[in-house]
């Protein structure tokens, strides 16, 4: 081919230039690969909502610590809870006869962000770590400390395939440069 490009666009190729390409994630339709973050970031961002609407969700649930019930229609209509004290912490609530105030269950709790962590590991599944090491959380490993403090077998070994993918483009370059075939190895990551 002597032209690349789109049509109305024609761009003589150079035919005195070389072109050392390398892909990574190779995907049909993407002839230089995926980017590395490209399948995380819809996760990310479901992830970051979630922990927002989480942060909503405990300051709410903050904002009411008692309910009061009542054990008549007109009292619910009249019910009042009257705080004496100086509008800080320590205060008394009087109520009328007939009512109740109760502490809710969810007083004093804070939204489940555990319940998120499944997202997160998609996040970490496309970026091809442990979601221990995403979220720096040992919680994520079952409490394993050491779990947490060492690479897996799973990111180990994509660790490896990128640094072979490295290595061979490296070669490639240095047998193009110099016609001489070389070894590229990377030290042991253990």
């Amino acid at each position: 081919k002597t032209e690349i490009g789109d049509v109305g666009n024609k761009v003589p190729v150079a035919k005195d230039r070389t072109l050392i390409d390398q892909t990574f994630n190779s995907q049909v339709g993407w002839p230089l690969g995926v980017p590395d973050g490209l399948a995380a970031i819809v996760w990310a961002r479901i992830y970051s909502e979630l922990m927002t609407h989480g942060k909503v969700m405990t300051e709410s649930l903050a904002k009411f610590a008692m309910k009061v019930t009542t054990n008549s229609k007109a009292g619910a209509t009249n019910v009042g809870v009257k705080l004496a004290g100086n509008g800080g912490s320590g205060q008394t609530a009087v109520i009328g006869s007939g009512q109740d105030l109760t502490p809710l269950s969810s007083a004093g709790k804070a939204y489940d962000f555990g319940g998120i962590r499944a997202v997160a590991a998609m996040v970490a599944t496309a970026l091809e770590v442990s979601i221990v090491h995403l979220l720096s959380d040992p919680g994520a490993a079952g409490s394993s400390y050491g779990s947490a403090s060492n690479l897996d077998l799973p990111t180990k070994r994509a660790m490896v395939s990128r640094q072979n993918l490295w290595g061979d483009y490296v070669a490639r370059v240095i047998k193009w440069a110099t016609g001489t075939d070389v070894d590229v190895s990377f030290p042991a990551l253990d």
